[in-house]
């Protein structure tokens, strides 16, 4: 673009955009900094893997995985620390189902959602600690809640349903 009377060329002004790019790297980078283990996140894993549901191998099982997560102290992407096993099993859904409700009857299992004869959700308590549990024929669910961190092992063609234990939770009392 050319200024009459002057023989110069005026430049585009590009300032205000490239001071927009900074400010976007500016507020992500502040953002990530925020955001690291949920509060005695350890401590916290260290009980959740107390509850029992969590450790014991439903009968005829084997295990395909653990995984943890500690959590996140982010106010935007918070969320609190979690443990995860996967387990295959020779028995049927409802079977599987049944035993969970009947061998731990202090969490008081429920029909969470999804109920099919595929695929059973069970949510249950233990005091502070949310349990659920994902009981499905075929390859196991792994939820969002898990994180993505379970690393999995091939089930054996003879173990055709597969558990997905999730257990998550926020300590009370901890300073």
């Amino acid at each position: 673009m050319r200024r009459s009377g002057t023989g110069t060329t005026a430049r585009p002004r590009r300032r205000p955009a490239a001071l927009s790019a900074i400010g976007v790297v500016a507020v992500t980078v502040w953002l990530s900094a925020c955001d690291g283990p949920a509060d005695h996140a350890r401590t916290t894993l260290t009980q959740l893997a107390a509850v029992k549901v969590l450790s014991e191998t439903p009968p005829g099982g084997i295990i395909l995985g653990k995984g943890k997560d500690e959590g996140s102290s982010s106010s935007i992407t918070g969320r609190e620390p979690s443990l995860t096993t996967v387990f295959a099993v020779a028995g049927t859904v409802a079977d599987t189902a049944a035993y969970y409700q009947n061998t731990y009857p202090q969490y008081r299992f429920s029909e969470n959602c999804c109920t099919s004869p595929d695929h059973e959700q069970l949510f249950g308590q233990s005091a502070w600690a949310r349990i659920l549990i994902n009981i499905v024929a075929g390859p196991p669910v792994i939820t969002a809640a898990d994180h993505y961190n379970v690393k999995l092992a091939t089930a054996p063609t003879d173990h055709p349903t597969s558990v997905s234990i999730n257990v998550s939770g926020q300590a009370p009392n901890q300073s």
